[in-house]
């Protein structure tokens, strides 16, 4: 490898990621979509959807807020 290959490898440029990166982003979008739909699938019942999911409520909540779901969370219905 030569050093200007091994200095581009050490410092991608913007818009390049390293595999390491593009697979965390892609495991996010992932994960999200499946709690996501799972979410939906029980009527936004996180208790629910957390044991479907086979995890605890409170991982639940933790990923929720980690991946920003909350903010999809549908508005209460008046009654």
């Amino acid at each position: 490898m030569s050093a200007d290959n091994r200095s581009r490898a050490s410092n991608p440029s913007e818009g390049e990621q390293s595999l390491r990166e593009r697979v965390r982003r892609v495991a996010r979008q992932v994960e999200s979509e499946i709690i996501l739909e799972t979410l939906e699938r029980h009527g936004w019942n996180r208790r629910q959807a957390a044991r479907e999911l086979r995890i605890s409520y409170r991982s639940m909540m933790y990923k929720m807020k980690a991946l920003d779901l909350r903010s999809r969370m549908p508005a209460k219905k008046a009654e």
